[in-house]
């Protein structure tokens, strides 16, 4: 069944965003660095502003479902109310300030937006299904949505030829895709209904250290572009970002392994044997993604990069080796995060979060202003590297053991990260 599992979230995480990196690679060569830069600045505003209403509820629901079994609808009614009340006044007020100081690219705050805001919702109904074990429904529903999204997004950009015209395709497609997720919601989790203000409120309050990991986790790849655009402009960020989306698409394997395990780690927590050996399995899962895929990214830069965006796209060889290393230090920190996530030690995964992004900021003000781009990029691995130390600590005392376990891997992309930054 494990392996089942696995499998189908394989098919529908992995189709889902290898879509996307196609997408966005055929953006990137139709409109160039510069124009792709400010398309993807404002898909990263949108998307940061969207971390509200997320609020973490999709890691949420699936815990509290598979600890609650017998309180399903209610778990998933009352989450469904709080994510409209904090959605409603975070789509108002984001268009109004949008309108007064950003007029110029209001189309694109807005298009982004309800795309970020429909897909929140899509994965909050996504992790309900995924919490009754139907993952063979949720991986027929992100086939179909994925080549939906593909024909709608390329299209209006073929069509009108305009960034504009890509955030609201981009709008569109995603509420299609929320709308066939929530018809199978239904399906699989019954009638949904909107509970009292109170329950709501209770939920957020619950939620509230899911929503704040869900947002340190989540900046990575967003804010990113906040931060070049402000010292390096649009065409760096374009660069970046086409680096960027091959690193989301590759994050597909820990994503995939996340789904799987947390249901099972967080239903067999009581029993402190089968949480230990699920906590086992998961971890070899992790390593292993994280070594491969780090590992491709690390040294094949080049052919991904031609394959994928072509010749106005070269200086992104300079530095695919550093996604390479980003991705290895992440998944690793991943594979102790759900492990303490399925235990329910979300305050340990916030105070990680927040000195992970201490450290970030620190490396990053103390490296040269000529290492550019890299200087993210470098400071991004130290973090992460920074987070899995703290996670790996936390939820267990044998620190070095834990580590030995990975050694060899830690070494390997150490070694690639710092010849990157020495090349």
């Amino acid at each position: 069944m494990l392996l089942k599992n696995i499998s189908f979230m394989a098919v529908s995480t992995g189709l889902r965003l290898v879509t996307g990196v196609l997408i966005f690679a055929a953006l990137a060569r139709l409109f160039g660095p510069a124009s792709y830069g400010q398309l993807m600045l404002w898909l990263s505003i949108a998307t940061l502003l969207s971390l509200v209403n997320n609020f973490g509820f999709g890691s949420y629901v699936i815990r509290e479902m598979s600890v609650e079994p017998d309180n399903t609808g209610e778990i998933v009614s009352e989450t469904f109310t709080a994510k409209l009340l904090l959605t409603a006044p975070l789509l108002l007020g984001s268009i109004i300030i949008g309108w007064f100081f950003y007029s110029e690219s209001i189309w694109l705050l807005i298009g982004f937006l309800l795309a970020t805001s429909a897909d929140g919702f899509s994965d909050f109904f996504s992790g309900a299904i995924r919490a009754k074990g139907r993952f063979d429904l949720e991986s027929r529903i992100v086939t179909s949505g994925s080549v939906l999204h593909a024909i709608v997004v390329v299209g209006a950009a073929l069509i009108w030829t305009s960034v504009e015209s890509v955030a609201l395709g981009y709008a569109a497609s995603r509420m299609l895709i929320l709308g066939i997720t929530t018809i199978a919601s239904v399906r699989i989790v019954g009638a949904i209904s909107v509970s009292s203000l109170d329950s709501a409120l209770a939920r957020i309050n619950t939620a509230s250290s899911y929503a704040v990991d869900f947002f340190l986790q989540s900046l990575v790849g967003q804010i990113d572009s906040v931060v070049l655009n402000s010292y390096l402009g649009s065409i760096a960020v374009g660069l970046y970002q086409a680096g960027a989306r091959i690193f989301q698409a590759a994050l597909f394997a820990p994503q995939i392994l996340a789904n799987v395990f947390l249901p099972r780690l967080a239903a067999g927590f009581i029993n402190k044997d089968i949480f230990e050996k699920e906590a086992r399995r998961a971890k070899s899962f992790f390593w292993v993604a994280g070594v491969v895929v780090g590992s491709l990214l690390a040294f094949f830069s080049g052919p991904i990069v031609r394959l994928l965006y072509g010749e106005a796209y070269s200086s992104l060889n300079d530095i695919l080796y550093f996604f390479g290393a980003l991705f290895y230090f992440r998944v690793n920190a991943s594979a102790w995060g759900v492990l303490l996530t399925a235990s329910g030690r979300q305050r340990a995964r916030v105070i990680g979060g927040f000195s992970h992004w201490f450290v970030i900021f620190f490396t990053f003000c103390a490296l040269p202003e000529s290492m550019k781009i890299e200087r993210w990029l470098f400071s991004l691995c130290i973090g992460n590297l920074f987070l899995g130390i703290f996670y790996a600590r936390t939820i267990t005392a044998n620190l070095y053991r834990s580590l030995s376990e990975n050694g060899f891997a830690i070494l390997l992309v150490m070694i690639v990260s710092f010849y990157t930054v020495l090349k």
